[in-house]
């Protein structure tokens, strides 16, 4: 099983493509974390969300950068009656992925489960490809990368040295 972004926002970069190919060639599952963007790809999208949205600044994603996208999406949910998270979700899943959802609401979480009640056609497939963007997270910089798992280490070095004096919670948590 290999976790990662894996949707509409990221489809078409190149490193992910390569990581899909080496996860088909080994039988590994990919686990699609993020299959709507944490709201990119939703109903509920406006400018003003899309400037605060996490995804959109690290993927450095203005609104109108993702409206054509967006627009297929709503087109398909529409044909479907669905929502455009349903047709989002559907879409990892028609990728042979097993979309990772996070429901905050009851509401969202019979959302989800309404993905069960459609398959998207061929062409809705083909349509959402073509549009799907290149923004993978697997492709930002080496130094990134590196401050991001040298920060990680450090903070794991202090909270192992915290736990051994005794100030830690690592050992309470467990």
């Amino acid at each position: 099983i290999n976790q990662v972004h894996f949707s509409l926002l990221d489809y078409n970069s190149n490193a992910l493509q390569e990581m899909v190919s080496v996860c088909k060639e080994c039988g590994i599952t990919i686990i699609a974390y993020s299959p709507i963007g944490q709201g990119l790809l939703t109903d509920g999208l406006n400018e003003e969300t899309c400037r605060t949205n996490k995804p959109a600044r690290m993927f450095r994603l203005k609104y109108d950068d993702i409206q054509p996208l967006r627009t297929c999406i709503r087109t398909i949910a529409d044909k479907h009656q669905a929502s455009m998270a349903q047709v989002a979700i559907n879409w990892c899943a028609s990728h042979g992925t097993v979309p990772l959802v996070g429901c905050r609401s009851l509401k969202q979480a019979r959302d989800t489960l309404g993905v069960l009640s459609f398959d998207l056609s061929e062409q809705d497939i083909a349509e959402l490809d073509v549009l799907a963007l290149d923004r993978s997270t697997l492709e930002s910089p080496g130094w990134r990368r590196a401050i991001f798992v040298s920060l990680a280490g450090f903070i794991m070095t202090v909270c192992k040295g915290l736990d051994w004096t005794g100030y830690g919670r690592i050992e309470q948590a467990r």
